[in-house]
């Protein structure tokens, strides 16, 4: 199987970056947060961050800091922290979407200790994620606000480390005057994993990882100091943190945020702050795209101007040909186009970026023969036919490397095969906090060739990584013109009488099956019974079509559905309501969470259809 392979970047260090378009923009010599530093010095009037908060104003009440004041901000940040931490201890973000969050983030930063993006904890509430999460990093401290001060103190009676706790909004320390240098191998963040399919681990971040991540993004994209990039997506998940800010800052360009919240509630305005900022670039996980259609109305569409866009980047979670589609046709009219999509492939074990769509090419789609993928196999097909399945390409790797390997024997995988994706690159991360077993497992692996000797991993020792393995990343697909095509989560899959049935597959069945469905909201998985199939498929119902649903047409549809198309047996159906099913902080459906809620039955069902061996099914309804 071919390596795909693109150019390294500059080594951590260097003056200057050659940028693809032939431009050389002159860099400091350390790495992000010295860059941030040189912004200050040569654009310090010039705007780094602009949050628009819709708390109070419908249209938006937009906050801005110049980078001098952005970096004035972190050096207070940095001061405070400084008095109660050393250089390498663990300080917690546990702020709302907004300025403090950033300055935050670039305080720790230039302190040289290492920050844990996570989110502002709710009043009143437990929560059993973000306790777990400060109880594996111990914390030396605890960024937050004023008014959520008390609820850090409670968090800390009930036994969970938080530190010092400092309220950013209230720091009133003379500026430190430089910032801590740290080398490339020094951890800069945890970015906690969402959990989708194992218990949040801490990835191990270095100043190294996030230097080279955010100057792979800054390149793909050509962003400019002038230039503008507006994003909704949340700081503490890794697209919203480095593919949006941190990239952003490192390109001296302009950064407009809102919160998901804000989105969510009128996904328009997500658009509209595009269109009024000129943005060139933006990025959004596919189910915006699916709420910016059905909920953005065409009145308010059509005022928009988003002919400047050039990238939006689609990530963080499957991306559907469908989604891609309905999206660039409803904004036809704004001057947006099809080739200005842009899906992207990530995970936060490799920073996160690891392939990018080339900027302005229509994504590309291979429409794939459903048998054939089932047997792990890449048949074409003809598009649309009842038998084929679209495979969007994920982005061609950018500046590190991926490969395809056989996940049982760790075997270049042969082409037109389902295989794992590797990844090799300055930007995969040293290992998980405090878990080197499974650091070693998942982040230093040698496939084998053909003959059964052992592909020596790529070596650059001008980045100081030379003999560093290869990160499984337990995401499963295939390589078609250069792009990754993603077709599953390896713990994920699915399998009956020895054909693979990938889980996004089977949702987006359900989806168009059933209009009662809320969109994306759907979770298949496979238990072990003594008999049957073992697969079971938990969907949540639209808010506004629970009172007058009719369970049983709706869980016969779905059995029907699955069975035609897939030609598959589905043991159990569950009909839930709206916030039922386990998401992670980013909004990705935890599977393996809900097959062990369904596995105690803790799942609370408006109905359910179980199947009998004999192919009849009985049926279970709740009393509304």
């Amino acid at each position: 199987m071919a390596t795909i392979r693109n150019p390294d970047p500059a080594p951590h260090g260097t003056d200057t970056v050659e940028r693809t378009n032939e431009m050389s923009v002159p860099q400091p010599p350390v790495g992000f947060a010295e860059t941030i530093r040189h912004w200050a010095r040569t654009r310090p009037q010039e705007p780094a961050s602009t949050y628009l908060d819709y708390r109070d104003d419908p249209d938006g009440a937009a906050h801005t800091l110049s980078y001098a004041e952005l970096d004035e901000r972190a050096r207070t940040v940095a001061a405070a922290v400084r008095e109660v931490t050393a250089p390498g201890e663990r300080v917690a973000l546990l702020l709302p979407q907004g300025l403090d969050y950033i300055t935050a983030f670039l305080g720790c930063l230039y302190a040289g200790v290492v920050s844990v993006p996570l989110y502002q904890p709710e009043a009143g509430k437990s929560d059993e994620r973000l306790s777990a999460v400060l109880a594996d990093a111990t914390p030396a401290a605890s960024l937050t606000l004023s008014a959520d001060a008390e609820s850090l103190h409670r968090i800390a009676e009930s036994g969970v480390k938080t530190g010092a706790v400092l309220a950013v909004d209230a720091l009133d320390h003379e500026p430190v005057g430089g910032i801590v240098p740290c080398a490339a191998e020094e951890t800069a963040y945890l970015q906690y994993t969402s959990g989708s399919t194992r218990s949040p681990a801490g990835v191990v971040v270095t100043h190294g990882n996030l230097w080279s991540n955010t100057r792979q993004t800054r390149d793909w994209l050509d962003l400019r100091p002038e230039e503008t990039y507006v994003s909704w997506c949340p700081f503490f998940h890794d697209m919203g943190l480095v593919v949006a800010a941190a990239t952003t800052l490192l390109a001296g360009a302009h950064g407009v945020w809102m919160s998901p919240q804000a989105f969510v509630q009128r996904p328009i305005r997500w658009l509209r702050a595009i269109s009024d900022h000129g943005a060139v670039a933006t990025c959004s996980p596919n189910f915006g795209l699916d709420l910016a259609v059905r909920r953005a109305p065409e009145e308010q569409r059509a005022a928009l101007d988003l002919t400047p866009l050039r990238a939006l980047v689609v990530g963080a979670e499957p991306v559907r040909e469908a989604s891609l589609t309905a999206f660039a046709e409803a904004y036809r009219g704004t001057g947006f186009s099809y080739n200005d999509l842009a899906p992207s492939f990530g995970l936060a074990e490799a920073t996160v970026a690891v392939a990018l769509d080339p900027v302005g090419v229509a994504p590309r789609v291979r429409w794939c023969e459903r048998g054939a993928l089932a047997a792990g196999r890449v048949a074409d097909a003809d598009p649309g036919a009842g038998n084929a399945i679209p495979v969007v390409g994920c982005g061609v790797p950018q500046q590190q490397e991926v490969t395809v390997v056989d996940p049982e024997t760790g075997c270049l995988a042969a082409p037109d095969t389902i295989g794992e994706f590797w990844v090799h690159g300055p930007n995969v991360a040293h290992g998980y906090y405090a878990r080197p077993q499974e650091s070693v497992e998942l982040f230093d692996n040698r496939p084998t060739d053909a003959s059964g000797s052992p592909v020596p991993p790529p070596a650059d020792p001008g980045l100081g990584y030379p003999g560093r393995g290869w990160l499984r990343t337990g995401d499963l697909g295939f390589l078609h013109e250069g792009r990754m095509c993603i077709t599953s989560r390896d713990k994920d899959l699915i399998v009956v009488r020895g054909s693979n049935h990938h889980p996004f597959d089977l949702e987006d069945t359900v989806a168009r099956a059933l209009p009662e469905m809320r969109a994306g909201h759907a979770a298949a998985f496979q238990t072990e019974p003594a008999v049957g199939t073992g697969l079971v498929i938990v969907v949540e119902v639209e808010r506004s079509r629970v009172a007058d649903l009719d369970a049983e047409r709706s869980v016969e549809e779905v059995r029907r559905a699955v069975g035609t198309v897939h030609g598959v047996e589905t043991d159990d159906v569950v009909l839930v309501r709206p916030g039922t099913i386990p998401k992670t902080s980013s909004g990705k459906i935890r599977r393996g969470a809900c097959r062990e809620l369904y596995r105690q039955g803790g799942i609370a069902a408006l109905a359910v259809q179980h199947s009998d061996t004999g192919g009849s099914s009985r049926s279970a309804t709740e009393r509304r």
